[in-house]
């Protein structure tokens, strides 16, 4: 069964101070089969670069502190993947915000749940399948952080999608999960389909507020 879980260890710096970003992969099954293909046959110093550019898709001032660790267990095609960066500026606000604020992006699950370019069909919609993917994030938050804690599920037939928030100690936990339940979505439940990956995207990021 294929599994990839992302897991971001977030120390969030003061307003004007750098924030710290470790990230952890780690894939099974298929998943780590993919992942040892990549870097068995891409220079590790390219990985790094595209890497890079990946998250400074979400994070423009972010820089990376040290070389990238990977760990393959071919014995049970599980590989991990250890990341590490520095984000100079990750708090924004507009100019008539008193509020400052910073988005934690689960991009694994966004992926995954691409919508179709085509909602009106007259044939079945294919689905990756078996797909599960799993993103948590432990961030470390400035005391004036104003957090609100969330439990959220959204099933589908072709779905299951689940979202919590916890706070506890000086940290947030987020937590997000996706799995595919089947290949293929019949052309009269494209439409819910569709609208309830909607619904999940409207939970895809979450924000911190601090002043």
């Amino acid at each position: 069964m294929p599994k990839t879980t992302v897991t971001q260890y977030i120390v969030l710096g003061r307003l004007d101070q750098a924030s710290d970003l470790k990230v952890v992969t780690v894939a099974e099954g298929p998943d780590a089969e993919q992942f040892r293909e990549r870097y068995t046959t891409t220079a590790r110093d390219e990985i790094e670069r595209w890497n890079l550019n990946y998250y400074a898709k979400f994070y423009p001032d972010i820089i990376q502190t040290a070389p990238l660790l990977y760990a393959d267990d071919e014995q049970q095609n599980r590989i991990e993947v250890d990341e590490f960066y520095s984000v100079r500026k990750i708090w924004s606000h507009l100019p008539d915000e008193t509020w400052f604020h910073c988005r934690i992006y689960p991009e694994n699950i966004e992926t995954a749940m691409q919508p179709p370019a085509i909602s009106l069909r007259t044939m079945p919609l294919g689905v990756d399948y078996p797909e599960h993917q799993i993103f948590h994030a432990e961030v470390a938050v400035p005391a004036l952080a104003f957090i609100q804690p969330d439990n959220q599920t959204i099933q589908n037939p072709a779905f299951y999608f689940h979202r919590s928030v916890t706070i506890a100690q000086g940290r947030l936990f987020l937590d997000y999960e996706y799995r595919s339940l089947g290949d293929v979505v019949l052309p009269d439940a494209v439409a819910a389909y569709v609208r309830q990956l909607d619904s999940a995207a409207n939970l895809m990021g979450y924000t911190i507020s601090s002043n």
